[in-house]
């Protein structure tokens, strides 16, 4: 082999070494980066679980109404943005305490009724709204105590029937709040068993067997082991936080979809019509069952960020261009004070003096429900708005009302 040849295949072999030792040094630092950012995302960073418990825990089956919550509940319940521990009495009812139960159901009540945004399982029993208006008139001196018996996947109906049935096992609260939320126009879980109902000539609901086999299918759903999230997302932080965070990203462009059918305007929508009327007949019947033992029905909706995040609503429509002129922000609060008044009963501007705050001081940032921020405006809102349908000035029940059965 020539000099040439030889010192040409030497400076191969150079450069070839050099390569590896380069490609290795890549490879440990990445290595060694990823590892730290394993580290540092399983310390520090906001997503620590992957997927969330099922939410058939929250619920038994009921052959009168399809379901209602599950009773004396003990449960750690999570999802990647959230932990808490849930614990429900022998009446479903959320409680803080183990053992602790919600006590008799009398004038000096105010039961909560609605769904997942009053049962409030992302945060603390105590930070729910529920809680946070009850200390507040604790503080006040006020004899009126809060229970909460939201359920999560209840519609208007649905909670129309489970009162009826705390109602058939002796409560007689003073004071019942319905809290609606922008999906109660629609069936909130729809493989849940909802019992049906028909709507007699006189607008009142009156409740029908739900579907057997969608009953049998809930119980023995909880009978099934849950199904574990992907093996990436639960054993990797960094794959786990950036899949979230860019789920976070993409929330808005997902969020016009149901912009469209929660928000559309009533005169564009084709089921608009048989909606309200199912929902006017559940608070009819309910107030009517509330007034005939001399307690008083309350209506509120929930104050949606798309109803006074005027930023939020906006980014919103851009990603439903085709329905953006079709689009009724106040539907649902517009609509539930208009059902409420014709139905007698008093209605509660939740967006009367709403603070100026941020989307995300208010709900979480995958999740859509309040968090504990969240919770605490939605009880100030709600003690302003009871003050002013004048709740606290007078007794809970008119001791002068001749009490009575109700229609229903």
């Amino acid at each position: 082999m020539s000099v040439v040849a030889r010192d040409e295949a030497e400076a191969t072999m150079r450069h070839a070494a050099s390569l590896r030792v380069r490609v290795l040094a890549i490879c440990l630092t990445a290595i060694l980066s990823i590892g730290l950012l394993e580290i540092s995302l399983l310390a520090v960073g906001p997503f620590k679980r992957a997927g969330k418990t099922p939410d058939y825990v929250l619920w038994e089956s009921d052959a009168a109404i399809g379901f209602v919550p599950a009773r004396h509940l003990d449960v750690l319940f999570y999802t990647n943005e959230w932990i808490n521990r849930v614990r429900t009495d022998f009446r479903g009812f959320r409680v803080a305490g183990a053992g602790q139960e919600s006590g008799v159901v009398d004038q000096n009540t105010i039961l909560f009724l609605g769904d997942s945004q009053t049962m409030g399982i992302p945060v603390a029993a105590t930070e729910t709204f529920v809680a946070r208006l009850g200390m507040m008139l604790a503080r006040r001196g006020s004899p009126f105590r809060t229970v909460n018996a939201g359920c999560n996947g209840f519609d208007t109906a649905q909670e129309y029937l489970f009162f009826r049935k705390l109602f058939d096992a002796g409560a007689r609260p003073g004071i019942v709040v319905l809290y609606a939320t922008n999906n109660d126009l629609f069936e909130d879980v729809p493989g849940l068993p909802y019992g049906r109902y028909r709507i007699d000539d006189r607008g009142l609901l009156w409740p029908e067997s739900p579907d057997p086999a969608k009953v049998t299918l809930l119980r023995d759903a909880k009978t099934v082991a849950p199904r574990r999230p992907a093996w990436w997302l639960e054993h990797s932080a960094l794959a786990r936080n950036a899949w979230y965070t860019y789920r976070i990203l993409r929330r808005d462009n997902d969020a016009a979809g149901w912009l469209r059918i929660l928000y559309l305007r009533d005169d564009a929508d084709a089921l608009a019509g048989e909606r309200w009327r199912a929902v006017a007949a559940a608070i009819r019947s309910l107030n009517q069952l509330v007034e005939s033992y001399g307690g008083r029905l309350l209506v509120a909706v929930n104050p949606d960020p798309v109803e006074w995040s005027d930023a939020y609503f906006d980014r919103l429509r851009i990603g439903a261009p085709s329905t953006s002129g079709h689009l009724d922000r106040m539907k649902l609060q517009h609509g539930y004070r208009r059902v409420a008044t014709a139905a007698g009963a008093a209605f509660v501007d939740m967006l009367d003096g709403f603070p100026a705050i941020s989307v995300r001081d208010f709900r979480f940032a995958l999740d859509p429900h309040a968090n504990a921020s969240g919770h605490r405006v939605i009880a100030e809102q709600l003690a302003r708005g009871l003050e002013r349908a004048g709740v606290f000035s007078s007794p809970a029940t008119s001791k002068g009302k001749t009490t009575q059965e109700p229609a229903t």
